[in-house]
């Protein structure tokens, strides 16, 4: 398919080279799968342009007559029917369907939501659609607001980069629920009508299907609270990108176990929370450990923060985060509990459970808990 964006000067232009023209008498081109043939120049460097018609299909041709009266005809795009031009513009189109995928989405109305929706979606068509029955089921008064960033054309693809705040009510609390984020459309043509083939980025629609978040892109860690949401029935939203207004709601959080190193040298590995991942790299995670002068420490890095709040909280009871005082970095011990914030702005919790020394390897185990929606719910029980 060809848009105008694809034009040169309103024709589409066919360019190619050939290896060789010795022995060729003639070129030849067909616009139309050989019906018709028109001489062209004989170079070993084609080009040929022509103005299109919109809807009609064009399957172009060369021809190449030889000197000993051979005739070669050879496919210009071999691994496709054809080329259609259409005379449309995308990018009102784009916003167009946008606004009638949100109205649908908005009316709960899954019959015409599900038309937006192509056949071969990448997260699984009828996984999107158990999502979006999900959300119908437990939330009421959708109310989307949709900011078109960028549209790119990829190919047959088209990229709509989106920023969104959406406010909506579950009905288990009547509260109003505030959340936002950034979302990627994929749409392609499909029954001459633009659908969704993929979403990346935070999740606007089917919140609670993990399937979706995983094909969104989401970390493991979003990933499973929103299994263990879907689950439980929880009318959480860990796949936005922030909640503003959690409307009654207070998911439980997972607690995992994490461990991080620091060597003799000394040589400080890092740990990052929201993938749970310890680091070589001391600069990578969210905090590195360091050992000196009997002292450990775990410090923070870039635009992580930290603070001991050891005494004024447990790891138990600390159910919502505080307004966080930056410390930089903290001696630890075991049964110290701290309260970080995330290179990515998530806030979690975490309580020093062992700190080991083998041949100058120290060891720190710590029990944490992140969350991932941008909410200071840190509740674990």
């Amino acid at each position: 398919m060809i848009t105008r964006g694809d034009l040169k000067q309103g024709a589409i232009e066919i360019t190619a080279r050939l290896s060789t023209i010795d022995k060729i008498e003639k070129l030849l081109f067909s616009e139309d799968a050989g019906m018709t043939w028109k001489e062209i120049n004989k170079s070993q460097d084609i080009s040929y342009s022509f103005m299109p018609m919109p809807d009609k299909l064009y399957q172009p041709l060369l021809k190449i007559k030889t000197t000993d009266m051979r005739d070669a005809e050879i496919r210009v795009f071999p691994n496709i029917n054809g080329i259609i031009y259409k005379d449309i513009n995308y990018d009102q189109l784009a916003a167009e369907t946008m606004k009638k995928i949100a109205e649908a989405y908005e009316t709960q109305n899954f019959g015409l939501f599900s038309q937006y929706v192509s056949r071969d979606y990448l997260g699984n068509k009828t996984f999107l659609d158990e999502g979006v029955r999900t959300d119908f089921d437990l939330f009421t008064n959708i109310r989307l607001t949709i900011y078109i960033n960028r549209i790119d054309k990829r190919g047959n693809i088209f990229a709509v980069d989106t920023r969104w705040d959406k406010t909506q009510t579950p009905r288990n609390t009547g509260q109003e629920q505030r959340t936002s984020g950034n979302t990627t459309f994929m749409f392609v043509i499909e029954e001459g009508k633009m659908k969704i083939q993929n979403l990346r980025g935070n999740l606007i629609y089917a919140t609670l299907q993990p399937e979706i978040a995983q094909a969104s892109g989401l970390p493991q860690t979003v990933v499973n609270e929103i299994r263990v949401a879907n689950q439980e029935r929880n009318p959480v939203q860990p796949g936005a990108g922030e909640t503003e207004q959690p409307g009654g709601t207070s998911q439980i959080i997972n607690v995992n176990n994490g461990t991080v190193h620091c060597l003799a040298g000394p040589t400080a590995k890092s740990f990052a929370f929201a993938s749970g991942t310890e680091s070589d790299d001391k600069n990578a995670g969210d905090i590195h450990f360091e050992h000196g002068a009997g002292n450990n420490v775990f410090e923070a890095n870039g635009s992580a923060k930290i603070q001991k709040v050891t005494g004024t909280y447990t790891f138990e009871n600390l159910n919502e985060a505080p307004t966080i005082v930056d410390e930089g970095f903290v001696m630890i011990q075991e049964g110290d509990v701290l309260l970080i914030v995330t290179i990515e702005g998530y806030y979690c919790k975490v309580k020093i459970t062992s700190i080991t020394n083998v041949v100058d390897d120290y060891t720190v185990q710590f029990q944490y808990a992140v969350q991932t929606d941008g909410s200071k719910n840190l509740r674990t029980q």
